[in-house]
């Protein structure tokens, strides 16, 4: 197989080759050209961020207990398990995830936009991005320098942010996405971590020529979780929507092991 080549199927793969009960609808799109793709050889490491609205449950922080296997290597169908299975060992994802959940003071329905067209998803981005800034040093996730230390002699941007939430409104991307391959910001949030060389860590807006910044997602489940944080990613490593949505089938009943089984209409 070609260097990079596995990753041609991964988006389908990553919805088709799995029973499931939910739907991934997908807003995004692949890197453009002249957006670079992040690399599909090496490792990356990467912070996952788990977010609710203010109509959510905001009293207890506790994480599911999913959030832990994210990145557990050992587990079939986690994140980092997936993409080293997918790339026979090439890629390597994995992270960590922030220890609590951080809360919006707005309710999911206000940033969602009521003519179906695109909600103001990057406004929440931003909201939670501030919060997290407050407790955690985001500088620890910028190591993509030559030393292997975070936050010396790297590009200055947290490497990859993953944002969960426990629900998607209607319109809060648009229509009824449950994931967007960006994270809404126009220009690169700004954080309040300084750098040795002076200034301070970034998150990289949507159009950066480095690529995205990162992605968001309904993550409920810990299938949802990691399918939708699968197949987001996969487009900021340049991949297009690979699934099927037409219902063709091989068999009496729709099997997303055998045919398209309809994954992804909708999307």
């Amino acid at each position: 197989m070609r260097p990079g080549g596995f990753l041609g199927v991964v988006l389908f793969l990553v919805l088709a080759g799995t029973r499931c009960d939910w739907t991934l609808i997908c807003s995004g799109q692949a890197a453009r050209p002249s957006q670079a793709r992040l690399s599909s050889k090496g490792s990356l490491h990467a912070l996952v961020v788990f977010a609710r609205f203010q109509d959510e449950d905001q009293d207890n922080r506790t994480l599911p207990d999913f959030a832990a296997s994210i990145f557990d290597p050992q587990r079939p169908g986690s994140l980092t398990h997936f993409y080293l299975e997918m790339s026979r060992g090439q890629f390597r994802l994995d992270g960590e995830v922030t220890p609590h959940w951080y809360g919006s003071r707005r309710p999911g329905a206000a940033n969602a936009d009521s003519t179906g067209l695109t909600g103001d998803f990057g406004l929440f981005s931003r909201e939670i991005l501030a919060v997290v800034d407050a407790d955690t040093d985001l500088g620890q996730y910028d190591n993509d320098g030559p030393d292997g230390i975070p936050n010396s002699g790297d590009d200055g941007y947290v490497d990859f942010l993953f944002l969960n939430t426990l629900s998607i409104p209607r319109n809060f991307i648009v229509a009824d996405a449950t994931g967007v391959a960006k994270l809404g910001l126009g220009e690169d949030y700004v954080s309040k971590d300084s750098r040795p060389t002076g200034g301070f860590v970034r998150v990289r807006a949507d159009s950066h020529p480095r690529g995205q910044g990162g992605t968001l997602q309904r993550a409920h489940t810990f299938a949802v979780a990691v399918g939708s944080m699968a197949h987001e990613f996969g487009h900021a490593l340049g991949l297009p929507d690979l699934y099927d949505l037409d219902y063709s089938q091989q068999s009496g009943f729709p099997d997303p092991e055998k045919d398209s089984a309809g994954v992804g209409t909708g999307a």
